[in-house]
């Protein structure tokens, strides 16, 4: 009989939206889907197609990285797609994933042969789904392919069973990037050559990742202990310069909530998690030498909330919609310090937030009534907020470069954070500008993030 997961073919709920990236570098020593990968391989492929040791290697290589990417995204979630791209120019010598020795050819016959054989739910790109205008495929498996996949002859523990008792069934190829360069349409480019500064970010990287992958980390919500492909961190640099953005990204604990952070575990242990108050605003003050804390020194602690970069008295402090409003200014911060625009720059940051209010609403983030609330004084709200609530910084806004040399700034933080922990053999988990800890370290977490803040910025940083 097939695993009961099996039995919902979910041809009903094709959400394509809900995909992420294909796992490019996801290797395995695992037997078991290593064998699910060959019996793909010899389904799809006839043997006079894979005569010879090149046309054989070349379509295992193929088989086993689309197969392990579906499988993987099957234990993680059933509905959700990978994409892949189609486009001969990403896959030739000097394209974005050459390194990777993979034919476009082969991947685009090697679908096709999964989808004759109903083993995946293939939908071809026909609209632009990236930011780098690129039609990207969307592929799913179907339950007849983890049923290959979970063959068994023996009796006792199921394949299924076997696969997830092995704590290190996905791992990351040797030569995967620490440094991702990207360039002003946010497409990755090639890094010729990096400086030493970000040449030792690289080696630290190398070194926290160890400290990583000797930590069990659980994510609390699918309860599965992470895999050391999951815990790969690297850093993103944008503009095609090496000092703009650098963040430290790549972990799961990046796309959760601070709620679901809470109850993450290192080596069973409780967590605990520092985040800078006022975050990515304060930051770009401190970066522009603006003390923004110095401004409510001595206000009455009642008064206090009037220090959150994101307050706008008859916005935020409203009733019942103030959660909300916060909500999209911060949207509003973020795109004004990131757009380039030089004329109706307000039309623009109203558009976007008149965007995201909508995907809010789709995602039930918030309801048709707060969006309403806040589209009948969206552009009012916005002129209010950053030309009189942030006068002190409003000539830098719509100029990026800002807004990414203080997130390298911030990275740098960061990364001098790290170094701490990695040299004590400590494990940490970064979330830009927060950190979780074991609950035991909180102390010498709250002593880094201030030394080294101020190391940085020449002062001091505030905690919410």
């Amino acid at each position: 009989m097939p695993d009961e997961d099996l039995q919902n073919d979910l041809e009903e709920e094709l959400d394509y939206d809900h995909s992420r990236g294909w796992h490019l570098y996801l290797v395995t020593k695992n037997t078991d889907l290593l064998e699910g990968c060959n019996r793909v391989l010899h389904k799809c492929f006839l043997p006079e197609e894979t005569r010879t040791p090149k046309k054989l290697g070349a379509a295992r290589k193929v088989v086993r990285r689309l197969v392990m990417a579906l499988y993987k995204e099957w234990e993680n979630d059933p509905t959700r797609f990978i994409t892949i791209s189609l486009n001969n120019n990403d896959w030739v010598a000097k394209g974005r994933y050459g390194r990777l020795g993979l034919s476009c050819g082969l991947i685009r016959k090697t679908l096709q042969k999964m989808e004759e054989e109903k083993l995946i739910h293939f939908h071809r790109g026909d609209i632009t789904w990236n930011a780098e205008d690129r039609k990207q495929t969307r592929v799913r498996a179907k339950p007849k392919l983890i049923e290959l996949m979970l063959q068994t002859r023996t009796q006792g523990d199921t394949v299924k069973e076997r696969i997830k008792t092995d704590k290190k069934r996905y791992l990351v190829e040797g030569f995967r990037p620490r440094t991702i360069l990207k360039d002003e349409n946010k497409k990755s480019i090639k890094v010729a050559r990096v400086s030493a500064s970000v040449k030792r970010g690289e080696e630290l990287l190398e070194k926290y990742q160890a400290v990583l992958d000797q930590t069990k980390i659980v994510n609390p919500v699918t309860s599965e202990e992470i895999q050391p492909y999951d815990k790969f961190q690297y850093r993103t640099f944008a503009r095609r310069r090496l000092d703009l953005n650098g963040r430290v990204i790549g972990g799961f604990w990046q796309r959760i909530g601070k709620e679901k952070r809470a109850l993450i575990t290192l080596d069973d242990q409780p967590t605990v998690e520092l985040d800078l108050k006022g975050a990515f605003p304060v930051i770009v003050y401190h970066f522009l030498e603006i003390d923004f804390w110095s401004q409510y020194v001595g206000i009455p602690q009642a008064e206090m909330y009037k220090a959150d970069p994101y307050y706008l008295e008859g916005y935020t402090d409203s009733q019942p919609f103030g959660s909300v409003f916060r909500k999209a200014l911060k949207n509003v911060f973020n795109s004004a310090i990131n757009v380039d625009v030089q004329t109706r720059s307000v039309r623009k940051v109203s558009g976007i937030l008149e965007a995201k209010l909508t995907q809010w609403v789709k995602d039930r983030e918030i309801t048709q009534a707060e969006a309403n609330a806040i589209n009948g004084v969206r552009a009012s709200m916005i002129r209010k907020f950053l030309f009189e609530r942030h006068a002190p910084i409003s000539d830098y806004f719509f100029k990026p470069e800002i807004g990414l040399l203080a997130m390298n700034a911030e990275s740098r933080v960061a990364m001098k954070v790290i170094e701490e922990f990695t040299n004590l053999n400590k494990p940490i988990l970064t979330i830009y500008d927060s950190f979780v800890v074991k609950r035991e370290d909180k102390v010498l977490l709250g002593e880094a993030i201030v030394n080294n803040y101020y190391q940085i910025f020449g002062l001091t940083p505030a905690f919410s």
